[in-house]
This record gives structure tokens, sequence and C-alpha cells, in this order.
């Protein structure tokens, strides 16, 4: 795949390549394009990645939180871990064990 092999060599280009043919794309492909990502991940990638998290696929959708959680720092993680903070409670003291 074209969009692989610019991704290894060049991501900038590879993502201007994908902006550039986002809107003509169906949703199987847009989301199999995403996945590509992974190579040569960076915070560079967010602000696209992130806009892809409105995408009318959920696919689309769930490729893109994929990357997104693999970007230390990504905005997405920080949201979830807001979240999260607001549904747990964290105590100090020991945790007992059984010894079976």
């Amino acid at each position: 795949m074209v969009l692989g092999q610019l991704r290894r060599s060049d991501p900038a280009q590879s993502r201007d390549l994908l902006q550039k043919t986002w809107i003509d794309d169906p949703a199987d492909q847009r989301a199999e394009f995403v996945k590509l990502f992974i190579d040569g991940l960076s915070p560079t990638d967010e602000p696209l990645l992130e806009s892809m998290l409105d995408d009318r696929s959920k696919q689309v959708r769930i490729a893109a939180a994929d990357l997104l959680v693999r970007l230390p720092h990504s905005q997405l993680q920080q949201r979830m871990i807001a979240r999260a903070s607001s549904l747990l409670t964290f105590k100090r003291g020991f945790v007992k064990r059984n010894n079976a």
C-alpha cells in the first residue's frame, strides 16, 4: 500500500496525502488508513487523530482512539484519566492478602 510505504519514509507527507483524499474514501478504507499510522506514531499525529474521533464511521473513531491512547500525554489519555479519577477513590493503607 502506497500510504503505508509513505508513512514509514515520510510521516508528514503521509498525513498530508491522507487529508487530501479523506473525504472521498469509503469508511472501511479510512479505518485501514488510520491503522497505518502506528508506524512512526508521534505527537505530531495527534491533531489529525483527534479530528478523526468525530468521524461518522465507528471503525474510524475506534482506530483513531486506539492510536491516541498509545501517545503519551495525548489529550484523549488526559480526558480518560480525568473521567476515571472522578469515579475512583484512593485510600491509604495496607492491603491484606490471604495466604492460601
